[in-house]
């Protein structure tokens, strides 16, 4: 007869390991942005990619970490932004980050629909692929929240053969919930 889990083996699966990139499926990023802050506060460097403006994410969040805006128009000296089309750029930036200390890291990757919206999704998994390898030899992990209507079957087969999923539309993210909630204590 087969085991079943126990509430602690699952609560610790869902912490995202290093060398791991992580489709977090959720409409708005709130449970990715709760992981990447107790991994800072674990003492991880952060990087955060996101069509959130920089001074949004600070004033919401509190973060102050490297943050790359995804954005098409012009932005101030003050503020580090990548055009959606420029991903061999991202992945300069991305691969610098993860190459800048032997310390672990975590990146977030918030914008992937955006991202496939203004190139296609082939371009953008090869992207994922090119940051997969790096990540999957260092001690990074880097999370991607998604809408989970985003992406049609096809394409989320295709990108959970990829990366790994951390929460799914049928648990609604409560696992993940419950396990920050006891991390928390």
């Amino acid at each position: 007869m087969w085991e079943t889990d126990t509430e602690e083996d699952r609560m610790k699966s869902m912490e995202p390991e290093e060398g791991d990139i992580y489709i977090v499926y959720e409409a708005r990023p709130e449970i990715s942005m709760q992981v990447f802050r107790k991994k800072l506060e674990e003492g991880d460097l952060g990087l955060i990619i996101s069509r959130t403006h920089t001074d949004r994410l600070k004033r919401e969040w509190g973060l102050d970490v490297p943050h790359i805006w995804l954005a098409r128009g012009n932005t101030n000296e003050f503020i580090q932004a990548v055009h959606p089309e420029r991903l061999m750029k991202m992945h300069t930036i991305i691969s610098s980050f993860i190459t800048s200390s032997d310390r672990s890291k975590i990146i977030l990757l918030d914008g992937l629909e955006y991202l496939i919206s203004q190139n296609d999704f082939g371009t953008i998994m090869r992207f994922i692929q090119l940051v997969n390898e790096q990540v999957n030899t260092s001690q990074t992990c880097m999370l991607v929240p998604v809408h989970p209507r985003a992406l049609d079957e096809q394409q989320k087969g295709i990108m959970e053969r990829e990366v790994k999923v951390l929460s799914t539309e049928d648990n609604n993210t409560g696992e993940l919930h419950n396990w920050l909630s006891s991390q928390s204590k």
